[in-house]
């Protein structure tokens, strides 16, 4: 069911539905359905550490690939960054979304956070050929203390 859910852009709260109920007992009429609560603090756990280990296997043979970094404001108002591996071929992987809410956003802390990314999941530096971002001044920053600690990777747009 989270797959599902997940997939199909499906708030969790329609697991409490009961046309989603109904609809279930009409398959499976002993089946009892999680709770909202039982998706998000078990279910949904269980299933991002299934899929960031199937994830962290499949970039153990992948090189060349291209890291991204972007940020921004979600409807909440936290400030998010995220971390993508991606690769010619490849579905994208999204290795890292860190809520930096309350924090400066530097140069400096934003290479730090898409560092602690890769260690988290186990990707060397070396395996990455370019890295690319957009362009606001802090992200031109980004780029270069990434290229002056990573010379043989590519920074695009160039710094």
């Amino acid at each position: 069911i989270i797959r599902f859910l997940i997939h199909a852009n499906i708030p969790f709260n329609a697991v409490e539905n009961a046309y989603f109920h109904s609809f279930l007992s009409s398959l499976r009429p002993m089946y009892e359905p999680p709770s909202r609560f039982e998706l998000v603090h078990y279910i949904l756990k269980s299933e991002a550490a299934r899929v960031r280990l199937i994830n962290m296997d499949e970039m153990k043979e992948r090189t060349g690939m291209t890291l991204l970094c972007d940020g921004w404001e979600d409807a909440a108002g936290r400030s998010i960054y995220a971390t993508v591996l991606a690769e010619v071929g490849q579905p994208p992987i999204v290795i890292g979304l860190t809520d930096m809410s309350g924090e400066r956003a530097t140069a400096k802390k934003i290479v730090e956070v898409v560092t602690m990314n890769l260690e988290k999941m186990g990707v060397d530096p070396k395996k990455i050929s370019a890295f690319c971002t957009d362009n606001p001044s802090v992200m031109v920053a980004v780029r270069r203390q990434w290229e002056q600690a990573h010379p043989m990777s590519i920074v695009h747009p160039p710094s």
